[in-house]
C-alpha cells in the first residue's frame, strides 16, 4: 500500500501537533535558586589571640556556648584556642635561671 508524499506529511504534521505542538499550558518555570546564607570568613587563632579582636573573641566565644557542639564550627575552635592561650605578648614573665647549691657554670680556676 503506497501513500502519496503529500499525506505522509499531513499525517507527521498532525502527529506532531498531537504530541505537545500546540499546547495552551504555560511552560514549567524553573525553580528559583535558593541562595545560601554567606560562609563566615575563617579567623585563624593567631587573628583571635590579637588584643585588638579581644571583644569580638568574647562575643563568639558567648555565641559559640549556645551551640550544642561549638568545635563543628571552625571559627568556634579557633576563638576557643585562642581564649586558651590568651592574647599575643600578654602574660608572659621573664625567665629566672634555675640556681643548684654546689653547682657552678664557671669552670674551675686553673691551679
Amino acid at each position: 500500500m503506497t501513500h502519496p508524499p503529500k499525506l505522509l506529511l499531513l499525517l507527521l504534521a498532525v502527529t506532531m501537533l498531537a504530541i505537545g505542538g500546540c499546547s495552551d499550558t504555560k511552560p514549567a518555570e524553573q525553580p528559583k535558586a535558593v541562595q545560601q546564607p554567606k560562609p563566615a570568613e575563617i579567623r585563624t587563632v593567631e587573628w583571635w589571640r590579637q588584643p585588638a579582636n579581644e571583644a569580638a573573641r568574647e562575643a563568639k566565644i558567648a555565641e559559640c556556648r549556645k551551640l550544642p557542639n561549638p568545635r563543628e564550627d571552625q571559627n568556634c575552635a579557633n576563638a576557643g584556642d585562642a581564649m586558651a592561650l590568651g592574647n599575643i605578648g600578654e602574660g608572659f614573665a621573664p625567665v629566672k635561671e634555675p640556681t643548684y647549691r654546689g653547682f657552678s657554670v664557671q669552670p674551675p680556676e686553673p691551679k
